[in-house]
Order: structure tokens, then C-alpha cells, then sequence
């Protein structure tokens, strides 16, 4: 063994044959290997539509012959604070090694596919040696859930699905095909993405849209809104929308805002 610890990140949504692949071949060079899930307590969306604890569920299925050697934790996202997520994914590794028993003198390194520009995170953690391991064999996960979330208007989908997925994980995605609510809203919202798309398609030049969102706060609230439409139908947002050619930026704004919510404080309070 190489290594005594070996880190694995990933948002694995869904975890495929390409990640168990790392996997396995991690734990013929490590004693153990620790698994950070990415992206944990965010709302359901078409890129991230399972839960961190859903794809621990999956990892520990797809791996359970290995299962004692594996250490699961997951990590949030820290939008535009990339030294925050660093530090999130050192403090997590810190920590599973020390329940484990570790010692100060644990071998660690980092293990994942260092295949486009996606791979900058692997770049992150000079102290760890990387395992590189090449695999491409695999659809991406990003095909895989346009194939899902297709999989009622494109004629063997599912079959690819399952050609790719460790057959546990086919057979949870399957159940939360057949029986999830949140798997009918995420096709609506794949569906209206695609059309919205196609709608643009024939443009002489892709276009750019201006939006702008309002963060009101009083008396230590913030004020926000449930989205009534697709994306994002039925979240949480700030309110917000499109602005109109004739207007500046902080007029949308305030227009928009007054629109969503109603809100009676005259204009000069709100500027």
C-alpha cells in the first residue's frame, strides 16, 4: 500500500461505473479510502438532484464488498470563495482521519481523473500527492441525467442508464423514477429548459439576457419569494427578473421587485 488514506471528491450525481472504477483501484493502493460528496445542502436542481445522503446511499451499495474500508463525509459548496471549500475539504479529511484513529504520520493522497477543466479542484492540494487514474470508457454524469430525465420521450435510455451505472444505482434511480414527485418536477424543468433552448437555436448570435435580483433585509429578514414557474418551480429566491431594454439596471430592479412582492415602501426608500 502506497497510501493509508486516499481522498475521493466528487459531486457523483449519479455515482457511475467510471467512479466505482476509481474507486476500487484507490483501495488497491490505499489501506482506505475517504469519499467527500460535493455539493451537500443544496435544493434539488437538474445538476444536482439527489441529496449528499442519497449518493452515500448509492457509493456504499455500488461498493459494499469494500464498505469497511470506506470513509463517507460530504462538503458544501462555497460560491466564489474557492480558499473556503479548500479549507471545508481539509478540515473534512482532518477530521475522518482522526476518528479513524489516525496517526500524525497517516500517508495521504488524493485520488481522481484529471480529464478537462472541470479537474482544477485536483490542482488544489499540492500537500497530496495525486493518483491520477484515466477511465473514459463511461458516460459522463452529465449524460447520464439528460438520459434520465429523457428517459420517457427517448427510447432506450434506460438501457443506457443501466450499461453505465453499478446495478444498485440503476435500481435506486429506477425507484426515483417510478415513484418520486421531485423526479415529475425535474423533468417539467428539463423539458422547459430544452424547448427554451431550441426556441434560441436559430438566433443570427447568441443572445444575452440582463436579470437582477433585489435582497431587501429588515429587522433581520430577508425577504424572498417561491418561484411559480420553471426553472427552479416552487424554490426559495430572491426576487427578481428580466430587464427591459429602456431601463437601467437598478429600474428593473425595483420594478421587479415591487411586481413579485408587492411591497408598499415608496421608491426613494427603496433606492
Amino acid at each position: 500500500m502506497d497510501f493509508d488514506y486516499l481522498v475521493f471528491i466528487g459531486r457523483f450525481e449519479p455515482f457511475h461505473n467510471g467512479h466505482a472504477f476509481v474507486a476500487r483501484h484507490a483501495l488497491t493502493r490505499a489501506r482506505k479510502l475517504i469519499v467527500l460528496v460535493g455539493s451537500a445542502q443544496t435544493p434539488r436542481t437538474l445538476r444536482n438532484p439527489w441529496s449528499a445522503s442519497e449518493r452515500a446511499v448509492m457509493i456504499r451499495a455500488a461498493l459494499d464488498d469494500v464498505a469497511d474500508r470506506l470513509i463517507l463525509g460530504s462538503i458544501r459548496d462555497h460560491l466564489y470563495n474557492e480558499a473556503q471549500w479548500i479549507a471545508g475539504v481539509q478540515r473534512a479529511v482532518a477530521e475522518a482521519m482522526t476518528a479513524d484513529g489516525a496517526g500524525n504520520d497517516a500517508r495521504v493522497g488524493l485520488v481522481g481523473q484529471d480529464k478537462d477543466a472541470s479537474s482544477y479542484y485536483l490542482a488544489e492540494f499540492p500537500q497530496w500527492p495525486l493518483l491520477d487514474v484515466r477511465r473514459s470508457e463511461t458516460l459522463s454524469a452529465t449524460d447520464l441525467r439528460r438520459y434520465l430525465f429523457s428517459a420517457g420521450a427517448l427510447p432506450g435510455a434506460m438501457r443506457m442508464l443501466e450499461a453505465n451505472l453499478p446495478r444498485p444505482v440503476f435500481e435506486m434511480l429506477d425507484a426515483f423514477r417510478g415513484t418520486s414527485p421531485a423526479y415529475t418536477q425535474l423533468v417539467a424543468e428539463h423539458r422547459f429548459i430544452e424547448n427554451y433552448r431550441a426556441g434560441w437555436a436559430k438566433a443570427p448570435y447568441p443572445p444575452t439576457f440582463v436579470t437582477a435580483d433585489a435582497v431587501v433585509v429588515h429587522s433581520g429578514h430577508l425577504l424572498l419569494v417561491r418561484r411559480r414557474a420553471e426553472p427552479g418551480k416552487g424554490l426559495w429566491a430572491l426576487p427578481g427578473g428580466f430587464i427591459q431594454h429602456n431601463e437601467s439596471i437598478l429600474e428593473g430592479c425595483l420594478r421587479e421587485l415591487r411586481e413579485e412582492t408587492r411591497l408598499k415602501l415608496p421608491l426613494p426608500v427603496l433606492r
